[in-house]
């Protein structure tokens, strides 16, 4: 095993043999040094954890890996923000949010968090002076940002003005994706549609060049139709022989299926005259052909397919006639509505997503139609007299526009990492003023930057997302379709890759407002929630990112000897999706190319639980915004197997303060809103259980109904049924949802700190509560962080 750390700041991914080893508790004392946390980081974030516990007061002369507490906030886009407002406000009023170690954010949860890094930064707040009385804002009741006042309409009412203009200015730019002053529903769509177009003027006329090329080439080599007893009704274009240009593919697909039929005959007859053998050399030698034809079996069908398809273009352009010449516009427009109103329609089933033959079939469609459409302009061009130039053009414009466009630049992603930026890291006297416009300090606040390990303000913040593996021959990383790829203030990476500094990561040129919205880049090719989902099936990743419908981010590999030279476009990295779609693994998303893909941390894990059980947090608190309407605890049940799977950490709920108590259930009286349902509580506790037996708190807070809400927060139930388990599509909140969600969380999280500790919390040898009888979690969480 090469050493951890390199000279460039790269630390080698962990072997997931010793991750295993560990898991179980049998690793040997040198593979504990390398797995689960490497070394480098480890200490790395420990002198920041101790310098922030000194900031605060705590006097610990070092702080043990077995001490970190940790705050997560779930993805769910801006409905898990406002509702983790409400809870980091509870938390921050009882002077607990000062009290985490970290802050590890998904998505919707990386809003707010990024929000609080950025405005506790030094670089949002003007100064540069160290020292406790620099900073406006903290974690304190005082100093809180957005304030601490309890949102219900008898609360007192505590906030200065900074604070509660700072709210409002979140509260009134719930519709961040169009926030006005010129950027409306119409600059959004404009901005799909630039996006789409520039994809295409790269790969039209590729495949315009593509079909001319085989116009000219192979139209030499025409052996007559006569043989084509396969295809009728090419006998009635015998004078046409440049459209057989494409003979040879069709001879190629005809030929592969023949020797397909051919073989599985040959096959069938041979399993009459054989029978099971145990001599090694036979036996052997059946599995290994065995083997090979179930290995090219899949390449095999998908090349019959293509040449078949390519082979028969010319047919099919010529026997339609002139009134039938937009049957290609009309296939991709209709392939393209199909599959994007199949995307935006919930699955019947999200829990066990299976293949979605409606998206495919659209996809195929458009697919179809765009390889017709460029086949018959290639097949008009040949006839020009001016081909030559027109080539020349074709090329110069697939070959400029394919190198030199930056595709992060051109995607959605900049449209949604800029809307991002300016509502939730917006400069402070804009804020304050309530006026929308460029978030100037935010747009090149470096992720490096944003703390500083000499003074520090907050938490240590983790940015989770997905780093794309779906082509990778490690089965675990292919079947999750990813692993859990961070970006924070000292180290990116993730364990398929190998984790390198931040200030060498990308050129040390990513910024939080970046890093936050990669996080919360939800809709992407090869990626569903949880590592399920409709866009895992590789047609529709192909056509969705042929038509740029991607909120992902391309990044250089951590590793020194991967990165790229250059910024990535078209065709490196743009190609690795067709090695995917063919299914090439060398050719596809994995974690040896020089590019990666990062998306949305829930494709991974979707409540940041993941990283804190890797560096052996004693105390997780999680906030849960995400949509679950039917109280399955899905995101939970993926943390749970990935922490199991990975780490060997086990999760189990004390009995007293169990997900019973969580769900929903009919009230035994009518009550207001009617015919809703409401929950004992809004939380749920369990002890943590490390390989090496070591007990920890996860504190579990989901968004639910309770009968002690306000009448304004039931009130809006009364009027949205689904509330609080809106739709995440629904990223336009107006003010009186975003109250509704800020109250909830708030509420819970109060009534969480109130609740007695768990009494069976003292049986299962959890630390803090040696005086469970008086103790709340409150308690729990003050003596955790002291």
């Amino acid at each position: 095993m090469t050493p951890q750390a390199q000279p460039a700041g790269y630390v080698d991914p962990i072997d997931r043999e010793d991750l295993a080893l560990t898991a179980h508790n049998e690793a040997s004392t040198e593979q504990r040094l390398r797995a689960p946390f490497p070394v480098a980081l480890e200490q790395a974030e420990t002198d920041y954890v101790h310098a922030w516990r000194r900031q605060r007061g705590c006097d610990e002369p070092e702080v043990a890996s077995d001490k970190r507490v940790g705050l997560a906030l779930s993805g769910g886009g801006i409905r898990s923000a406002t509702f983790a407002l409400g809870a980091m406000q509870a938390l921050a009023a009882r002077g607990l949010l000062e009290k985490f170690d970290y802050l590890s954010t998904v998505s919707g949860g990386g809003y707010i968090g990024g929000a609080l890094t950025w405005l506790l930064s030094k670089d949002a707040q003007g100064d540069g002076v160290p020292g406790p009385d620099a900073p406006h804002f903290g974690l304190g009741r005082d100093n809180f940002p957005f304030g601490t006042d309890d949102p219900r309409p008898d609360a007192a009412r505590r906030a200065d003005e900074r604070q509660r203009r700072m709210l409002s200015y979140l509260r009134e730019h719930g519709y961040y994706l169009t926030p006005g002053a010129g950027i409306t529903v119409v600059s959004l769509l404009g901005i799909v549609l630039r996006g789409t177009f520039l994809n295409l003027i790269v790969w039209i006329p590729v495949y315009i060049l593509f079909f001319l090329f085989g116009l000219w080439f192979f139209g030499h080599f025409n052996p007559g139709i006569e043989g084509m007893i396969l295809l009728p009704m090419l006998m009635d274009i015998r004078g046409h022989a440049e459209l057989f240009g494409f003979e040879l593919f069709l001879w190629i697909g005809v030929l592969l299926l023949v020797l397909t039929v051919l073989g599985t005959l040959i096959y069938a007859l041979l399993t009459g005259v054989r029978r099971e053998n145990t001599m090694p050399g036979i036996a052997r030698f059946w599995y290994a052909s065995r083997r090979l034809v179930e290995h090219l079996g899949g390449m095999l069908l998908t090349a019959i397919v293509l040449f078949l398809l390519i082979g028969s273009l010319p047919a099919i352009g010529d026997h339609l006639k002139d009134s039938l010449k937009a049957v290609g516009p009309i296939a991709m427009l209709s392939g393209m509505g199909v599959s994007m109103r199949r995307f935006l329609t919930p699955q019947p089933n999200p829990l066990r997503p299976g293949p979605d033959v409606m998206a495919n079939l659209g996809a195929a469609l458009f697919l179809f139609g765009t390889l017709l459409v460029t086949y018959e302009i290639a097949f008009w061009l040949s006839y020009q007299e001016l081909t030559v130039l027109a080539v020349s053009i074709l090329m110069a414009v697939a070959l400029s526009f394919g190198w030199l466009v930056n595709c992060n630049y051109i995607s959605i992603h900049r449209f949604y990492r800029d809307r991002l930026m300016e509502t939730f890291m917006p400069d402070i006297d804009r804020a304050l003023d309530s006026r929308t416009g460029a978030a100037l300090g935010a747009d090149v606040a470096r992720l490096a930057d944003v703390v500083d390990s000499r003074n520090p303000r907050g938490p240590y913040h983790i940015i989770n997302t997905n780093v794309v593996l779906a082509d990778s021959r490690e089965c675990v990383y292919r079947n999750r379709g990813g692993d859990n790829f961070i970006l924070s203030p000292l180290y990116c990476g993730s364990n398929a890759t190998g984790w390198c500094r931040t200030d060498v990561f990308c050129d040390g040129q990513m910024t939080l407002a970046t890093a936050v919205a990669i996080s919360g880049a939800a809709v992407n090719p090869n990626t569903g929630v949880g590592g399920t989902g409709l866009t895992r099936a590789r047609l529709v990743s192909f056509i969705m990112a042929l038509l740029n419908l991607r909120l992902g981010y391309w990044a250089g590999h951590p590793a020194p000897n991967k990165r790229p030279h250059h910024a990535p476009n078209h065709f490196r990295p743009g190609a690795y999706t067709a090695g995917n779609l063919l299914g090439l693994d060398l050719l596809g998303f994995n974690e040896h190319r020089s590019f990666l893909q990062l998306s949305d941390g829930g494709h991974f894990e979707n409540i940041g639980v993941y990283e804190l059980v890797r560096r052996r947090a004693r105390l997780i608190l999680v906030c849960d915004g995400g949509a679950d309407g039917a109280f399955s605890f899905s995101d939970f049940q993926t943390t749970l197997r990935r922490i199991e799977q990975d780490f060997g950490v086990r999760i189990e709920a004390l009995d007293d303060a169990s997900p019973d108590f969580v769900v929903p259930a009919p009230a035994p009286a009518p009550m207001f809103p009617k015919d809703v349902g409401f929950s004992e509580q809004g939380h749920l506790v369990g002890c943590i259980i490390y390989p090496d037996d070591t007990r920890g708190w996860l504190i579990y807070l989901k968004a639910t109904l309770t009968a002690a809400m306000s009448f304004k927060v039931k009130g809006y139930a009364a009027q949205h049924r689904e509330f609080p388990h809106q739709s995440t599509a629904d990223q336009f909140f107006d003010d009186v949802q975003f109250e509704a969600y800020r109250e909830l969380g708030y509420r819970l999280a109060a009534d969480m700190l109130d609740a007695k500790t768990p009494e069976s919390a003292v049986g299962e040898g959890l630390p803090y509560c040696s005086d469970a009888a008086t103790s709340t979690l409150a308690d729990v969480v003050r003596a955790s962080g002291a």
